[in-house]
């Protein structure tokens, strides 16, 4: 993010200001007595002195509140990583796999696994036998495999052409 030229001046005048004021008052200057001692505007001191904070970034290692109120750590509180994150990319890839079978073949899937019906449920609510059912069951997960397996090669082959950062 580009910061204005005005507004680096302004932190720059005012971290001036703090490092003048500390020493003759042996105490940090507040917003106003900064704004008194540089004829900069108070709001206008109060954004700079809220940018320069912005521009300095906090160490993982200073002390924070815990969620649960507990003193800890800035690094503690940060996130790691969403188990949920492979759900996702996994559902991702279920459902590009799926797109693959014809309409039957993902009734067939969808009444075996999401409905939990057998085979022989399966083929008398479709109208075929139950090893017509077996077969449909067979090529359809041997499909959705070797799609997975080819998206994953080239996945991998992908990431192997990129030049190492």
């Amino acid at each position: 993010m580009k910061v204005p030229r005005g507004d680096k001046e302004r932190v720059l005048t005012l971290i001036r200001a703090v490092e003048e004021l500390s020493a003759e008052r042996g105490h940090a200057p507040t917003p106003l007595e900064l704004a008194e001692h540089t004829g900069i505007d108070l709001a206008a001191v109060l954004d700079a002195l809220e940018l320069a904070e912005a521009a300095r970034p906090s160490s993982l290692e200073e002390p924070a509140g815990g969620a649960d109120g507990e003193p800890g750590l800035l690094g503690a509180s940060l996130g790691g990583e969403d188990p949920a994150l492979e759900l996702v990319t996994s559902r991702d890839f279920v459902t590009s796999s799926v797109r693959t079978l014809t309409p039957r073949e993902r009734q067939v899937l969808y009444l075996r696994f999401a409905e939990d019906l057998t085979q022989a449920e399966i083929g008398e609510a479709i109208g075929v036998s139950q090893m017509q059912v077996s077969r449909i069951l067979r090529d359809s997960l041997e499909r959705s495999r070797a799609y997975a397996e080819a998206t994953a090669a080239r996945a991998n082959a992908g990431s192997s052409d990129r030049p190492a950062a």
